[in-house]
């Protein structure tokens, strides 16, 4: 699952590559034992999908963007990767997802995507009710 999340965090698809290596050499435990490959059938249907992923770009201390963090984490949604940038911080972005997704008329945006496909971008009570 680690290596699926983070293919999809950082665009990598040596990650993707080994983590389907790794689903093929358990396919027949999983087959013979699905009790006992829970987290394998897990990363099974993630890597099926879809994944949706959830790129969210604000000022960390905003109260909008802080709102946005709450209402993404608030429900445990195990095919979905989250990633966060605050650009203001003036470090690069830490992983593919959040690359050159900018802020919206300066307040907090979220980008909805599937397969790095995204959506309109979300901008404060729209963004919000993506998650409730």
């Amino acid at each position: 699952m680690v290596l699926l999340k983070l293919a999809k965090l950082t665009g990598r698809d040596d990650f993707w590559k080994k983590a389907e290596e790794t689903l093929r050499g358990f396919q027949g435990i999983m087959a013979e034992h699905p009790a006992a490959s829970g987290a394998m059938l897990a990363a099974l249907d993630f890597y099926l999908g879809p994944v949706e992923e959830i790129a969210i770009i604000g000022k960390y201390g905003d109260p909008e963007t802080q709102a946005l963090l709450h209402a993404v984490h608030r429900a445990y949604q195990p095919n979905r990767v989250i990633a966060f940038h605050d650009p203001a911080a003036g470090e690069p972005p830490a992983c593919a997802l959040v690359e050159n997704r900018p802020m919206v008329d300066g307040r907090a945006t979220v980008y909805v995507c599937e397969n790095n496909v995204c959506r309109a971008p979300l901008v404060g009570a729209a963004a919000l009710e993506h998650f409730s």
